[in-house]
């Protein structure tokens, strides 16, 4: 083992972090308390963790290894907190013929750093394994209006110690006027407002003769931007997954956890916590329950009727084949 290691230190980072180093032909094994990072669920952070806490004095080049866009990502939003400047960091993604490798460094010189540091906030917000996506919106679109638009890159930076700073109520409105620009209402900062203004785009009657059923005959509520009480939770999943991978070059990343924050543990399971309240108006509720009524009452008068008419005939069938066997008495 002495002859395969050589010169070279080796870390390990499983429970704690290891320390292997051949001295005088024997491999020594130390833990590294300054690279521990326990309270770490994902490996993806932890790459990071350790990148961040590299302290060299010379040029030296890193190589990432990951086919994961989560590291990548979370890595641009931790460049500002590296603890040494004269790291030259790659990352070699994916596998066999689509292997390609990314200058992490010079991505963050081009893109900067106020864009770099939204970017982990971005991400979370738009989609990701821990957080759904906005329906057929995708990134491309949201992230060209991310880069045009500082007020958005502050919040989503800002998001990651919105928990320590306490500024979550000052933020979610500006990522609420986000959201509403991605579906296309610049100039509308309430979800509701923007939800409404889309369902009477998309559905309005052609004339004023025409049937309200007509247009919603091939309705996609998916389309719709969230309610502003869906839209409440998944912000605060994106603070919580944000609080994670902005923070990762601490040992403690955050102190939030997914428990009402968009999810509710049930039986040792995190669910999704989708909105709290009603999921209509009370109004909305009773009309359609009202028209489910008169419906049933139409379809019950249908099979009545219908049995009346049943019964009706069968004793007509009946008197007429008494009187039928009366007269043939009287005839004999």
């Amino acid at each position: 083992m002495a002859t395969f290691i050589g010169n070279t230190l080796i870390k390990l980072n499983y429970d704690s972090c290891y320390s292997y180093i051949v001295k005088n032909n024997v491999v020594e094994m130390t833990i590294d308390e300054n690279l521990a990072c326990n309270n770490h669920e994902e490996a993806d952070t932890k790459i990071i963790h350790h990148v961040c806490k590299l302290d060299t004095y010379r040029k030296t080049n890193v190589l990432l290894k990951s086919s994961d866009t989560d590291v990548l990502i979370i890595m641009l939003g931790n460049m500002d907190h590296l603890q040494s400047d004269d790291l030259n960091i790659f990352m070699e993604y994916g596998t066999g013929n689509s292997k390609r490798y990314i200058n992490v460094t010079k991505l963050y010189m081009e893109l900067g750093p106020s864009l770099c540091a939204s970017l982990p906030g971005f991400h979370a917000l738009t989609g990701c394994d821990y957080n759904p996506s906005f329906f057929q919106k995708g990134k491309i679109r949201p992230y060209k209006i991310l880069i045009k638009n500082q007020n958005y890159q502050k919040a989503l930076t800002d998001l990651g110690v919105a928990h320590i700073t306490g500024s979550r109520e000052e933020i979610l409105p500006i990522l609420e006027a986000f959201i509403c620009e991605i579906y296309g209402y610049k100039n509308i900062s309430n979800i509701n407002a923007a939800r409404f203004q889309k369902f009477c785009v998309t559905y309005k009657a052609n004339t004023e003769d025409e049937p309200f059923k007509k247009t919603l005959k091939n309705c996609d509520p998916s389309t719709l931007p969230p309610c502003k009480a869906e839209l409440q939770q998944h912000l605060l999943r994106t603070q919580y997954i944000t609080s994670i991978w902005r923070n990762a070059y601490l040992r403690f990343p955050s102190s939030l956890t997914p428990n009402r924050n968009g999810w509710t543990l049930h039986e040792d399971t995190l669910h999704f916590h989708w909105f709290d309240g009603d999921c209509m108006p009370q109004s909305v509720f009773d009309a359609i329950v009202h028209e489910n009524n008169k419906q049933n009452n139409i379809g019950n008068d249908t099979t009545d009727n219908a049995g009346v008419s049943e019964l009706d005939t069968d004793e007509s069938e009946v008197d007429s084949d008494s009187s039928d066997e009366g007269a043939s008495t009287e005839e004999e």
